[in-house]
């Protein structure tokens, strides 16, 4: 089972001067792992908003947090080029709406498969989607951000509440419905986080960028770290299988809480007992 056996519509945004390398280099990328029936999406490019995200440092982590409920306002964090990009993947979504599409698939122009890619994954994750009903957006590449909890859920997927980057992923028709009633124009990848509610990510990343995120771009320069996608895919498969370990400890701690409380009070209670017989 390949993608294209599953997927309905597939679209990629990119702009002219990105057109050609798109052709060249992206499209064999994803002929490669079983995408052929390709729309390639070029959307003018807004003059005006082409620096990332101003490179501005002076945000902070409070920015991020709140860029949910900001409403596209806070220009630190999403400027005119990322407004921009918003309406883009809206636009495809709302295409695949008009064409009755079951499910969209939609990727960044420069998002890449990774090399080792098998067959055999792409069949667990589309038989995945096959088989279960209840999901809005699956990612192919993401991180959970800004709290680091992923939920396993098979050998390939978890459940992450809090998934971002918006450069592939697959919209289910119930997701495709949910995105279309979005009407701001702010940063993508927490639009997804706020207007849909059962979102699952690839663990680890099937298909990353060839170049680093504006965001972690403008985070690095920050914080003094080096921006180089190389430097953020290692950072992100670091921060994924720990966002999956965080789970289990809090459980296991839950349960040593749990008993460590319970032999209290039964030692309480059985004192309790002795001191009446005692008494009695």
């Amino acid at each position: 089972m390949s993608f294209d056996s599953y997927i309905s519509h597939t679209g990629i945004i990119t702009i002219p001067r990105n057109k050609t390398t798109v052709q060249t280099n992206m499209i064999p990328n994803l002929e490669k792992n079983g995408i052929t029936n390709i729309n390639l999406y070029v959307f003018e490019e807004n003059k005006m908003g082409c620096k990332k995200n101003n490179g501005d440092t002076t945000f902070s982590i409070k920015d991020l947090y709140n860029i949910k409920k900001d409403g596209g306002k806070n220009n630190k964090i999403c400027n005119d080029l990322c407004k921009n990009l918003c309406e883009n993947h809206l636009y495809i979504i709302k295409e695949a709406k008009k064409l009755k599409s079951k499910n969209v698939m939609i990727f960044e122009d420069d998002a890449r498969f990774i090399k080792d890619l098998t067959k055999d994954k792409i069949e667990r994750i589309v038989g995945w989607m096959n088989t279960h009903s209840k999901w809005d957006v699956l990612f192919l590449g993401a991180i959970a951000f800004p709290y680091p909890l992923i939920f396993p859920v098979s050998r390939d997927i978890g459940k992450c509440n809090f998934p971002t980057e918006a450069h592939a992923y697959i919209l289910s028709e119930r997701g495709i419905d949910k995105m279309c009633n979005m009407k701001e124009q702010n940063h993508f990848d927490f639009m997804l986080q706020k207007y849909l509610h059962n979102k699952f990510i690839c663990v680890p990343s099937i298909c990353n960028q060839n170049k680093s995120p504006a965001m972690f771009e403008t985070i690095s320069k920050k914080f003094n770290i080096s921006s180089s996608v190389e430097n953020y895919t290692r950072l992100k498969n670091i921060h994924n299988t720990i966002s999956i370990i965080i789970p289990f400890i809090i459980i296991i701690s839950c349960i040593i809480l749990s008993s460590v409380i319970f032999n209290k009070v039964s030692n309480k209670i059985d004192l309790s007992y002795l001191l009446f017989l005692k008494n009695k």
